[in-house]
């Protein structure tokens, strides 16, 4: 296994840890504003991982903008970018059904 196999593996894992624990916190510290018929922990994995969502599709596009420009190093990091938005967006959707994926 290279190091960037192993880099890749230890984000994912870091990524899927931190939107747990925030996903827990905003459940225990924001059950009233809840959306309705869905459990806190739910809602907020959902909340949480929309917003990573997000994130990623901004990092995605910064990658593309500098690749565009000729600047090929970030590729790596679009590709990862691109996966990153299609899990959390996944994991948002699984949660907002309460899935026992999540």
């Amino acid at each position: 296994m290279e190091r960037r196999d192993t880099l890749k593996i230890a984000a994912s894992g870091a990524l899927f840890a931190a939107t747990a624990a925030l996903a827990k916190e905003k459940a225990e510290t924001k059950t009233s504003s809840a959306k309705p018929g869905v459990k806190p922990t739910f809602a907020a994995l959902s909340e949480v991982s929309a917003k990573c969502t997000q994130v990623a599709e901004v990092c995605a596009g910064h990658c593309f903008k500098l690749l565009r420009s000729g600047n090929a190093m970030l590729a790596e990091c679009a590709q990862m970018s691109l996966e990153v938005s299609a899990v959390s967006s996944a994991l948002s959707t699984l949660a907002g059904f309460e899935s026992t994926l999540t």
